[in-house]
């Protein structure tokens, strides 16, 4: 029992750590502050970072290596559509501790695709890479924020274009196995 108040208070006095408390007031609902404080606490723990302070310690050459690797660890762990999520997660957290370079570099490569791409470049083996599309409008002509939105809405985009298409090639099998005609009406 006495290991478990332990680990309970370690983890309060933890989450009172002012790089956490920044982190944690600059987001808006409870949802999303549950969410990402799971996936900087994924990132923490894939480098046996034991707290927030110590994450903002870390020199922003090194943590931008680290970010590079972690992106490329949970491409070959997760669904790509997971990853902007906790690198969402991490940007905010960077961003609340004004930890700038690493922000730069967030912000410079926000498409995960480009960061895979430049990764590949270096020499990494990246299939996934290979995929990403150039877009024909420079993103950086938008504002940071409607950025976000529109490539939080592209997960979704993916999706409502499923969902909506597999609905069509069910009721086209329905109707045609009533009436091969059945389109001619």
């Amino acid at each position: 029992m006495r290991s478990g108040n332990y680990i309970i208070q370690n983890r309060i006095s933890i989450r009172m750590q002012r790089s956490f408390l920044l982190f944690t007031n600059g987001l808006k609902s409870k949802e999303t502050v549950r969410q990402y404080i799971f996936y900087v606490e994924k990132f923490m723990k894939f480098y046996e970072i034991k707290d927030y302070n110590s994450l903002t310690k870390i020199p922003p050459e090194k943590l931008q290596i680290m970010v590079e690797d972690y992106v490329m660890d949970l491409k070959k762990r997760v669904s790509p559509n997971t990853v902007p999520t906790s690198m969402y997660a991490i940007q905010a957290f960077f961003e609340s501790n004004d930890i700038d370079e690493l922000e730069y570099f967030l912000l410079k490569n926000q498409s995960i695709e480009d960061a895979l791409i430049k990764l590949q470049k270096r020499g990494y083996e990246i299939g996934y890479a290979e995929q990403a599309i150039e877009s024909p409008v420079d993103p950086e002509l938008f504002p940071r924020k409607i950025r976000y939105e529109a490539e939080r809405m592209a997960n979704f985009y993916i999706l409502y274009y499923c969902m909506e298409n597999s609905i069509r090639q069910l009721i086209k099998q329905v109707l045609s196995e009533k009436d091969p005609n059945w389109w001619e009406y």
